[in-house]
């Protein structure tokens, strides 16, 4: 049930993410940029090639994720910060 959570709140979180038009249109693509190097046939090291053409993959794929999964963490973060000073305070009138 705890992990159901979770996953319901990671897709919302890239939602939301995607969604934003705050987001430069160049973070949203990078993912998919990633993604399309990975299945594209054409790259900087044929895949053909035993382990090294997959090592580049690999390279794109682990540095793309890194820098969607700490963007969206960082837009995360940015969303609850600004609906926690939107939030009324009870002591305030």
């Amino acid at each position: 049930m705890a992990r159901e959570k979770d996953h319901e709140g990671l897709v919302r979180q890239v939602l939301n993410y995607i969604r934003d038009p705050g987001v430069a249109i160049w973070r949203k693509a990078l993912g998919l940029g990633g993604v399309l190097y990975v299945v594209w046939p054409l790259d900087v090291i044929p895949d053909f090639l035993p382990v090294i053409g997959w090592l580049d993959d690999i390279g794109v794929m682990g540095a793309v994720a890194w820098f969607v999964v700490r963007d969206i963490r960082r837009h995360s973060r940015r969303q609850l910060e600004a609906r926690s000073r939107e939030w009324p305070r009870k002591d305030q009138p």
